[in-house]
């Protein structure tokens, strides 16, 4: 900064920084917590504001400048830094500042900074999957958990609020995003080449089947049914009641009443059983350290001890029955998570290969 500063002057050089943050707040700025001077005059982690700005602008400029990015050039659109500031002279001198430094090798060559990082577009500048495989062979070994490379540097402490802590594993980082570019370019109807040769499928004997339907009675025609989603319900509730509301037994009777001034006369909780283990854990490592089991991965068939098992139920039941509205709720066999009571108890009951269908 201070040879940029020296080179165009310190106002020239402010300017720059406060329309960049104008374009790309960060979270502080975008959320009001402090206005654009405030952050430009401010440290985090020890570090001046003014060179994370400089170092996202960088990185901006990186992007910007990487045709296989250019799909995403809408959102990260740098043309009134270009026309407004001397956004692309200070980038320039930025480079012949890091000509100056040490220049890095990695086993390819000595090359500044600005220059390694542009390595990956210049080897693919076609494909981002190619510049992250160029990144996982080049610079792998640079990439370890032990850089121990703190985010809060980057997102600020108000992103870590919102979104909780990121991985600083940089190798399991990149493998995922792999992974996922290389589900998303897999064709999924399955074309065949010419005509497929068709053949009509055949049902005998399908009449012999005994039809065993439940009952109609006289309540289902007039039934006005009512779907919620449970732990969103709750957490809806606590909200409106300011008081934690986490079980069935505790859903307040004036609720009950409300439901039912309104007219409806059955009550369906969608995601009531004992959910996965297995599901959270997956969710987690994949990112998302305050997921819940997913309401379709279920561990076993009964109401959830969270929520307070069977007896909530019951409770909640017989309240909703004094008002006239009948409790219900949905069972599929096959929701059932990688470690539910059923697969260990009756595996048999499954479908299965004795290889993984899914190599990636």
């Amino acid at each position: 900064l201070d040879r940029l500063e020296k080179k165009f002057s310190k106002a020239e050089v402010d300017k720059t920084l406060h329309t960049f943050i104008n374009e790309f707040p960060p979270i502080e700025v975008y959320l009001k917590k402090v206005d654009i001077d405030s952050y430009l005059n401010g440290i985090t982690e020890g570090v001046s504001n003014r060179e994370i700005v400089l170092e996202e602008m960088l990185l901006l400029w990186l992007a910007n400048n990487n045709p296989a990015f250019s799909r995403y050039d809408e959102l990260f659109d740098d043309e009134s830094l270009e026309h407004e500031t001397i956004y692309l002279p200070l980038l320039e001198e930025l480079n012949e500042f890091f000509d100056d430094q040490p220049h890095l090798d990695l086993g390819y060559g000595a090359l500044n900074l600005i220059r390694l990082l542009r390595s990956p577009s210049e080897s693919s500048p076609d494909s981002l999957k190619d510049q992250l495989l160029y990144i996982k062979e080049k610079w792998g070994a640079y990439l370890k958990a032990n850089l121990k490379t703190m985010w809060e540097l980057f997102l600020s402490e108000s992103f870590m609020e919102l979104w909780g802590d990121l991985s600083t594993d940089y190798e399991m980082r990149l493998l995922r995003t792999l992974d996922f570019i290389t589900e998303e370019q897999k064709m999924r109807f399955n074309p065949a080449l010419g005509a497929a040769p068709t053949h009509a499928l055949e049902f005998g004997g399908a009449d012999a089947e005994p039809e065993r339907f439940s009952p109609d009675v006289h309540w289902m025609p007039s039934l006005v049914l009512l779907a919620k989603s449970t732990l969103v319900w709750l957490d809806q509730l606590s909200k409106k009641y300011q008081r934690h509301i986490y079980r069935l037994d505790q859903i307040p009777d004036e609720e009950l009443d409300t439901l039912a001034r309104w007219g409806f006369s059955g009550l369906w909780l969608i995601g009531i059983w004992q959910r996965s283990h297995a599901s959270k854990e997956i969710k987690r490592r994949c990112g998302n350290p305050e997921a819940e089991s997913s309401a379709y991965s279920l561990f076993d068939y009964r109401v959830a001890n969270e929520l307070g098992g069977h007896s909530a139920y019951e409770n909640l039941r017989d309240r909703c029955w004094q008002r006239g509205i009948r409790l219900a709720s949905d069972m599929v066999p096959n929701h059932t998570g990688i470690d539910s009571k059923w697969i260990r108890e009756h595996p048999d009951w499954f479908i299965q290969l004795p290889y993984s269908p899914f190599p990636s």
